[in-house]
């Protein structure tokens, strides 16, 4: 659990299931939306106390629908080669804590529609899912570190709905062109909103656009530099060490 330690930049005080109990996913399918079997990821996510999620060994995992998952959680993929494909992708609904490390998420679908269950205590009717790899709605404290994302029907990742407090690092992106898009919003609005990009690799057309004060987002990547000897540690700032190629 020393990972949770590690995450700097804007989604700094993010702790996931830092202290919580371990929760081993032993079970690769994903058949029931509202009693999810217990050891499967879908089972995990909802649980009401903080967890550190784990896998047994290499899987690859098709959700039916998208993965609703409750605050406080860790999904730690190290050790092992988890492939979330061919199916919807993660939704973090209005959750925080949330760290998402080591996992390959590609080849997302439109999640179809129906009861789903996002919490031990809650269910209920969902519309059809947008296809994004990683759906951030109206949460804050978010840490993705490590994953390897391309070919998602929407997005790889969206931040929508006043999200923030959420870092971004040393992952690979792939086909897809945008790294960021301001949707919904002027850029006489965005143009003040803190975006900064450390040491990205942009290839074939993709791009990435920064925003905010440079003053304010040159003293965060000053803040990097504390964190270069630690042998843990190779996470800050929104987008930092990640690399993009359309």
């Amino acid at each position: 659990m020393r990972l949770a330690d590690c995450v700097l930049g804007f989604g700094a005080k993010t702790t996931g299931g830092k202290n919580g109990k371990y929760y081993i996913v032993n079970d690769s399918s994903d058949a029931s939306m509202l009693n999810p079997k217990l050891g499967t990821l879908r089972h995990a996510v909802i649980q009401p106390k903080p967890l550190w999620i784990i896998f047994s060994k290499s899987m690859v995992i098709r959700l039916n629908r998208e993965l609703i998952m409750t605050s406080d959680k860790t999904i730690d993929g190290r050790g092992v080669e988890v492939h979330i494909q061919g199916g919807a992708g993660f939704t973090l609904q209005f959750v925080k804590n949330i760290i998402i490390h080591g996992l390959h998420i590609h080849d997302i679908q439109q999640g179809p529609g129906g009861m789903i269950r996002d919490s031990m205590q809650h269910f209920g009717l969902r519309t059809n899912s947008d296809g994004d790899g990683v759906s951030i709605i109206g949460s804050s404290n978010i840490w993705i570190d490590h994953l390897s994302m391309r070919n998602c029907y929407d997005g790889l990742i969206d931040a929508v709905m006043a999200s923030t407090a959420i870092t971004i690092s040393n992952c690979n992106f792939r086909d897809h062109n945008e790294v960021t898009r301001r949707a919904y919003a002027p850029q006489s609005e965005w143009k003040n909103w803190l975006w900064t990009s450390d040491n990205d690799l942009l290839f074939n057309g993709a791009f990435f656009v920064e925003s905010g004060d440079p003053k304010r987002k040159a003293t965060l990547r000053e803040g990097f530099s504390c964190c270069k000897t630690r042998n843990l540690c190779g996470a800050t700032y929104t987008l930092f060490r990640c690399t993009s190629s359309y």
